[in-house]
């Protein structure tokens, strides 16, 4: 009887699938709050006078497709990752 896995798979049912899931889960919480953030910084904009709004509203746009983008590829690289968990070193 071995304790640790030698292959990489487990027994027990866990691995690259609840990890993908839980990357998925993880992602959209943070997509959640970032959406959050993007509509508080745009009423933010929007309250400003007329000659700083516009801008305002550009640069918040950018910033929040730059944010999305980031977490678009966190989710990419975590899942990715699921699927070399448990398959130790060669060194």
């Amino acid at each position: 009887m071995v304790g640790d896995s030698l292959t990489g798979v487990t027994l027990d049912g866990v691995g690259p699938t609840s990890c993908v899931n839980s990357a998925t889960i993880s992602t959209g919480f943070s997509t959640d709050l970032e959406s959050k953030r993007h509509d508080t910084d745009n009423e933010a904009c929007q309250n400003l006078p007329q000659p700083y709004k516009g801008d305002c509203l550009v640069s918040e746009t950018a910033r929040h497709e730059a944010a999305k983008a980031q977490l678009t590829q966190g989710k990419i690289d975590c899942q990715n990752n699921c699927h070399r968990q448990g398959s130790g070193s060669a060194g």
